[in-house]
């Protein structure tokens, strides 16, 4: 149990992740009338969650909210038992202790039986030789990988510098520090998502923290609290970018991997512009307040 806990685990942080944006049954396919609010929204809380998740072996925890095709392909990708066991996730690989670091390499990783291919590479460097994350250690993680999928359609994930739709470069991963005993601090230095079909690009997301993120309790989502910090996600193709800001600690749960309580504000400028309050109210479906006027938003993936 504990071995397919850990291969589900591996596949959802490495190709769910990936799905910014692109809300299709297949990679390559963009659904029209895609909410941009939503896809941004779900990047920034997405990045945190897998930045925690990862560090601490969370196994993946698909919403009962998310729409019928992300159902499917969990179902027909994930729980694969002919997945190839080389596609096994960073944190459960050997330490290096000459570099401390963890890298999973995937040069062969044929995801399901519907046509994904995972190349490129996930590394996780930590302070300590030891890998070990205790308090006044931390962990870097980095990567760059892309998933191919079907009818010309390809997502890459990358670490690397690269710049936004403002000229503004940015890469590195992301940090995660160990402060004391029951606190830590994230930093997102930089992180992007873009997808391809055919060469024509479908999405382009970066995102970062325009100031650190204050977890509390636990890194597990059982007891996991976000009390403080800001996230920015620029949204290159629609060209805005949305800050969110925690306002009221956010609170997860050991059974969704999304905030189930909590608000942040979220500030507006590009081709979106104002200002709104994102409330979390369940596991989901958070709600924006903007203009005057209150939606529902939907973020189903996890990382």
């Amino acid at each position: 149990m504990k071995n397919s806990t850990l291969f589900i685990t591996s596949l959802s942080f490495l190709l769910v992740a990936n799905l910014v944006g692109c809300r299709a049954e297949e990679l390559g396919e963009v659904e029209a009338g895609s909410d941009q609010q939503s896809d941004a929204l779900e990047s920034a809380i997405t990045v945190i969650s897998g930045q925690a998740d990862d560090a601490t072996g969370e196994s993946f925890a698909l919403q009962k909210s998310a729409t019928d095709w992300k159902v499917a392909l969990v179902e027909s990708v994930f729980l694969s038992s002919a997945t190839a066991s080389n596609c096994g996730r960073a944190f459960n690989q050997a330490c290096d202790n000459a570099t401390g670091t963890r890298t999973a390499t995937y040069s062969s990783c044929n995801i399901g039986s519907r046509g994904f291919l995972l190349t490129g590479s996930v590394t996780l460097t930590y302070s300590n030789n030891s890998c070990s994350l205790g308090v006044g250690e931390n962990v870097v993680r980095t990567f760059d990988h892309t998933v191919n999928g079907p009818r010309g359609g390809a997502i890459q994930t990358t670490s690397a510098l690269r710049t936004n739709y403002r000229g503004t470069q940015l890469g590195g991963g992301g940090r995660l520090s160990h402060t004391s005993s029951t606190t830590w601090q994230m930093e997102l230095l930089g992180k992007h998502k873009i997808g391809t079909r055919n060469g024509q690009t479908l999405f382009d997301v970066s995102v970062q923290t325009t100031s650190p993120l204050v977890i509390d309790g636990t890194l597990g989502r059982a007891g996991r609290t976000l009390s403080a910090g800001a996230v920015e996600v620029s949204h290159n193709l629609a060209q805005f970018s949305a800050v969110y800001t925690v306002t009221q600690p956010l609170v997860w749960n050991s059974t969704c991997c999304h905030p189930i309580s909590g608000a942040m504000s979220a500030n507006y400028s590009g081709s979106i512009a104002g200002q709104g309050t994102i409330t979390f109210n369940g596991c989901g479906s958070p709600q924006l307040s903007k203009d005057g006027i209150t939606r529902t938003l939907s973020i189903g993936y996890c990382e």
